[in-house]
């Protein structure tokens, strides 16, 4: 399941969190390492991981937003832990704020389970779907057997 978490300031259109904050945000969390590469042309970039896996990227997008995908509770802890240096809050996809990491792994466990039950419902709907076409393949067929065998002697 993809979804992202923000980092941003309130008003974040009006007030975006700059490169030069983020990046030494990133640089005071204990959890977060800059990986800082440069290109053939020259030009430098900063990567934001996460110190204990750094498969798990953070970063800011062109909007001033701080960004994590698919987070675990280590990003979250991250985020919340840059998010006062930014005067920032931590925000979900719909733009709700969390209170804390309890309240986003909370809030996260009653989305994930509303999910599953969607899915579940979904998936039964789809089955009884499939269900009434064979049903009325089946009655199609032996129509047609029918008429064809009236008609058979009928000739």
């Amino acid at each position: 399941m993809s979804y992202h978490v923000y980092v941003a300031r309130p008003g974040f259109e009006s007030s975006p969190i700059s490169t030069d904050e983020w990046l030494a945000a990133a640089s005071a969390c204990p959890l977060l390492r800059i990986i800082t590469t440069t290109n053939r042309k020259g030009i430098v970039h900063h990567s934001v991981r996460l110190a204990s896996d750094p498969d798990r990227r953070i970063w800011r997008l062109p909007t001033g937003v701080i960004d994590a995908q698919e987070p675990t509770p280590e990003v979250i802890e991250a985020l919340f832990s840059i998010a006062p240096k930014l005067g920032a809050d931590v925000y979900s996809e719909k733009a709700k704020k969390y209170a804390s990491v309890q309240d986003w792994e909370s809030k996260t466990k009653s989305y994930r389970a509303q999910l599953a039950v969607a899915r579940t419902k979904a998936h039964q709907v789809r089955r009884h779907e499939r269900l009434r076409l064979l049903a009325k393949l089946a009655t199609a067929a032996v129509v047609g057997a029918a008429l064809s065998w009236l008609l058979r002697d009928a000739a």
